[in-house]
Formats: structure tokens, sequence, C-alpha cells
């Protein structure tokens, strides 16, 4: 019987979750740009997505990137790097990041 390991394996955990930070749009886009009034993630931050309508990104883990100001962010896989490319993905609706 082998052993069978998985060599690109990330395990991340959180201690806790953050207040609903309330996402108003995402572009169709590569990478997309998710627009949320008044957020306060900075570059690096982990957040839990919550979405209706764009259901492709619902339950995902992402890293935030390129935060402008507290009205938009894009964001990246969990590696930090990827950005999410949202052009083929189903329209938006409304959503949250936490």
């Amino acid at each position: 019987m082998g052993i069978k390991t998985n060599a690109g394996l990330k395990l991340y955990m959180e201690s806790a979750i953050a207040a609903a930070t309330t996402i108003t749009a995402v572009t169709k886009a590569a990478p997309g740009v998710f627009s949320a009034a008044g957020h306060t993630f900075a570059n690096g931050d982990s957040a839990l997505l919550e979405v209706q309508g764009m259901v492709e990104l619902n339950g995902l883990l992402v890293t935030i990137v390129n935060v402008v100001a507290s009205t938009s962010f894009q964001a990246a896989g969990v590696d930090g790097v990827t950005g999410l490319d949202t052009t083929l993905l189903s329209t938006f609706s409304s959503g949250t990041a936490k």
C-alpha cells in the first residue's frame, strides 16, 4: 500500500470571521472588480464570498488585492497572485464578503 500526498496542498485557518461587507457589483473582467462602498479591506486580507447571481464565486475564499480607497477591490485566489477572471461567469445580483 502506497502513501499519497498532495504536494501543493495549503491549509488556511482563521480564528474569526469579520462582519459582512455588502458587495453591490462585480464586473465581468479579467480580473473582476468588486464594488463595496465603505469596505475596510486591505491588500492581503482573506475574505469569504457569499454571492447570489454569480454563483461560481459563492463560498469562495479569496485574497483581497488592488484595493481602491474604500470603494472597490479585486480578489485573487488564496495564493494572492492569480486574479479572479469573472468574464464568463453568471451575472452578479447581490452578495457579501466577510
